[in-house]
């Protein structure tokens, strides 16, 4: 019993981030920014290829912007206007946020049960938060720098 009373917790808090990360003006993700940036040792989002193939499997992985009615399909680029391109790049940054968040409840699964089982849970939670984390960062590289070419063309 106590497993299905904390996958409607884990669900319940993960549906809390969603609406958190949503209500969230988009100016705060423009100026936070820099946390979303690609770090060095992630070579432009190539690491996510190279070392973890994203690119075979990230496509089994749900979209969750659809599930309301203020979400952005992340699953195909759609556009290549400027506008788009830039909504798209905020948009994967709020994802990664919402699982960031989901990575945060661990801290209640671990204080919620002894050792082995907070680990269980600890465990379940991290192979499902960090691939959707890892696809908003292999994304977001490649659509900032389409959007800056874009931009360079439009100015051109």
């Amino acid at each position: 019993m106590w497993i299905l009373r904390d996958a409607l917790i884990w669900f319940s808090l993960h549906m809390l981030a969603v609406y958190i990360c949503h209500k969230t003006p988009d100016k705060v993700y423009a100026k936070y920014r820099a946390w979303f940036r690609p770090r060095g040792w992630e070579q432009g989002g190539q690491v996510y290829k190279r070392w973890f193939f994203i690119h075979r499997w990230k496509h089994l992985f749900p979209d969750g912007g659809q599930i309301n009615d203020r979400g952005f399909a992340k699953a195909r680029l759609e556009s290549s206007q400027t506008a788009y391109l830039g909504t798209f790049v905020l948009e994967t940054m709020r994802a990664e946020a919402i699982h960031w968040l989901g990575l945060g409840s661990l801290v209640i699964y671990c204080l919620l049960h002894p050792f082995p089982f907070g680990l269980f849970w600890a465990v379940g939670l991290t192979i499902f938060d960090i691939p959707f984390i890892m696809i908003q960062r292999h994304n977001r590289p490649r659509l900032e720098r389409l959007l800056e070419k874009h931009k360079r063309r439009c100015q051109a």
